[in-house]
């Protein structure tokens, strides 16, 4: 994180009752150096531990990467997670109507046009995503037009997907890695520099849509005035996302790929990833039969997995347009009824 002060990691950015694609790591607690967040992300030995518990890399972070897209005459960044050796899973709000993707797994950066670069060569996107977040699908998939030099080379990995049903009721321990805005949760995100950040969160809910598709978490800063689930204490390296973390990876402590990042969401009516906002992400666990086809088949799959060859565009799907580098002009699709719970003052 730029700033001095390290109280929050933010990916994902949301209005109140509004939630937007989402982005960035926005850093949480005051006792921890800004630095942790990067080396969470990057650096084979780190380890950290303070009163609130403790946290280390695993190689699995190694797999997310991150995305530069075009549609139409525009531009966008976000992030993603190998999987495969050439396939990469992200949002579908990045995969749905772009026209090329490139792909970094290193530390990113904000030059675009790096020679490590691996490009898209075919696109897909949930067939049963709308446009709509609070519906939830917000996953795609996107084949490289070769393997990962890196993954044969021993410096990046695949992410090990999660394939049972998660009781966000246990209030598990959750890593979240993306390449978006980053900042404070004081002061929100404020910043584009393309790195790649971690952070940590406790996954609290699903999203009330009778699912069990979208896993959420809020943005922790010790006071019950900023929390919506569970206990208001912040995590060892208390996090949440931001403009650009989309399609990014939400992780078990141990490295398993939990969730993919969706939205964020602003209760307080602020878009910008501060305390007390909640991030979605998209539940890998309710896609694996999904993903398993497409990889197999290089085709349209229906949402039970079922290849479709020849079928085209299963749906029409709506544009949604994806958190810039240089922007914060999302655009809003209203999540009114997203919680059951308002929030506690």
């Amino acid at each position: 994180m730029p700033t001095c002060e390290v109280r929050n990691v933010i990916l994902g950015v949301v209005a109140m009752l509004f939630a937007h694609p989402a982005s960035a790591v926005v850093i949480g607690n005051a006792d921890t150096n800004k630095l942790d967040y990067m080396w969470l992300a990057t650096d084979p030995a780190f380890s950290y531990s303070n009163a609130f518990g403790s946290i280390a890399f695993d190689s699995d972070f190694r797999s997310v990467g991150q995305i530069y897209g075009r549609r139409g005459s525009s531009g966008f960044s976000a992030s993603g997670v190998l999987i495969d050796d050439d396939w990469v899973l992200t949002a579908a709000h990045v995969t749905d109507g772009a026209s090329s993707l490139k792909f970094w797994l290193d530390k990113g950066g904000t030059n675009f046009s790096r020679s490590s670069a691996m490009l898209a060569n075919g696109i897909y996107t949930h067939p049963n995503w709308t446009g709509s977040l609070a519906s939830g699908h917000d996953i795609g998939l996107f084949r490289l037009s070769a393997p990962a030099p890196c993954y044969s080379a021993g410096t990046c990995e695949t992410a090990e997907l999660n394939t049972t049903a998660l009781d966000p009721s246990l209030k598990p321990l959750v890593v979240e890695i993306g390449f978006g805005r980053t900042g404070t949760g004081s002061g929100g995100a404020t910043k584009f520099d393309g790195l790649k950040r971690g952070g940590t969160n406790i996954l609290d809910a699903f999203y009330a849509n009778g699912l069990n598709n979208i896993l959420l978490a809020d943005f922790d800063s010790g006071s019950g005035l900023d929390n919506y689930f569970g206990s208001s204490t912040p995590t060892v390296m208390e996090a949440i996302i931001a403009p650009g973390d989309s399609g990014g990876g939400l992780f078990t402590a141990d490295g398993l790929l939990l969730g993919i990042t969706s939205f964020i969401w602003g209760l307080d009516g602020k878009a910008n990833s501060d305390f007390g906002d909640t991030a979605g992400w998209s539940n890998v666990a309710t896609y694996g039969s999904w993903i398993a086809c497409v990889i197999a088949n290089n085709a349209n799959c229906n949402a039970s997995g079922t290849a479709l060859l020849g079928a085209g565009n299963l749906l029409a799907v709506k544009e949604v347009r994806i958190a810039e580098p240089g922007s914060l002009a999302l655009l809003g699709l209203a999540l009114a009824g997203l919680l059951a719970s308002r929030r506690r003052r």
